[in-house]
């Protein structure tokens, strides 16, 4: 299915995990998507990951030690830093010159980097996976596909969570992922 999204609506975010040792939030990676509520949760669904994660409020994590694992989101949408920061859908908008795009017009531009904020290394996947298999606007496939741990995203997804050695997950060559 190749679903078209809102430009508009488009958010970059920082993916995270609960980290016990340091009781803080370690960064994973940026991501590309929609902010989504379902039954009361705020959720943000990622494009190139086909996929949902929840949405980092002081309120969802109760305790980071007791989290530890959890992924969560953190959207970069930052009221006092400059427009193009705070509004990655606008920005991509004024590029694109379209209203609605969809995941496979978003890998072919990201030859251009001059949209993009912040490394995304998701585009660095082989053979990433153009057509959205889950629907964010459909609540019976939203529950199925939401992703809570590092090792709950590698099973579901058959692919390490990223290739950024620059981040705590992965490296730039492929990886093999652990067959248990």
């Amino acid at each position: 299915m190749n679903k078209l999204y809102k430009v508009q609506d488009l958010y970059t975010a920082w993916l995270v995990e609960a980290l016990y040792q340091s009781n803080s939030l370690g960064g994973i990676k940026n991501i590309i998507g929609i902010k989504v509520i379902h039954n009361g949760e705020h959720l943000f669904y990622s494009i190139l990951d086909d996929c949902f994660f929840r949405i980092l409020s002081w309120d969802s994590i109760k305790d980071i030690k007791k989290d530890c694992g959890r992924l969560f989101v953190q959207i970069y949408e930052y009221p006092k830093l400059s427009s193009e920061f705070k509004m990655f859908g606008r920005g991509l908008h004024d590029y694109v010159n379209k209203d609605y795009i969809t995941k496979e017009d978003l890998i072919k531009i990201k030859k251009n980097n001059k949209w993009l904020f912040g490394y995304q290394s998701d585009f660095s996947y082989e053979l990433l996976e153009t057509d959205s298999i889950v629907d964010y606007e459909n609540s019976l496939t939203i529950e199925e596909n939401i992703i809570d741990t590092v090792q709950e995203y590698e099973e579901k997804k058959r692919r390490p969570i990223t290739y950024d050695n620059s981040h705590i997950y992965g490296s730039n060559q492929v990886r093999i992922l652990n067959k248990k």
